[in-house]
């Protein structure tokens, strides 16, 4: 692109946004995925004492009500998270 496509375009507002990385956009979100997880917690503390002290592994499985289940899955996005933004520092620092 030519420096007067370039002011151009600058002066029409359609400028390229600015990249960014993965890891910076996974390492935001895990930050952010504090607060459900926190209410993730929140459900799940109650009960977990039920899990452990049940008979068997299906009678634990069975005492897991629906929205616990649920905040199961927002702790396991949340270290899903974590993990990818480990994973594309690592990557962009090699890289470098």
């Amino acid at each position: 692109m030519s420096e007067e496509e370039t002011n151009a375009a600058r002066q029409n507002g359609s400028e390229s946004p600015v990249p960014i990385s993965k890891a910076v956009l996974y390492l935001v979100l895990s930050i952010l995925w504090v607060f459900p997880s926190i209410g993730a917690c929140w459900l799940i503390g109650p009960d977990v004492l039920k899990w452990f002290s049940a008979k068997s592994f299906v009678a634990a499985l069975a005492s897991v009500k629906f929205e616990q289940w649920i905040a199961l899955a927002l702790l396991g996005l949340h270290l899903f998270f974590v993990v990818l933004a480990f994973r594309f520092r690592s990557r962009d620092r090699r890289n470098i």
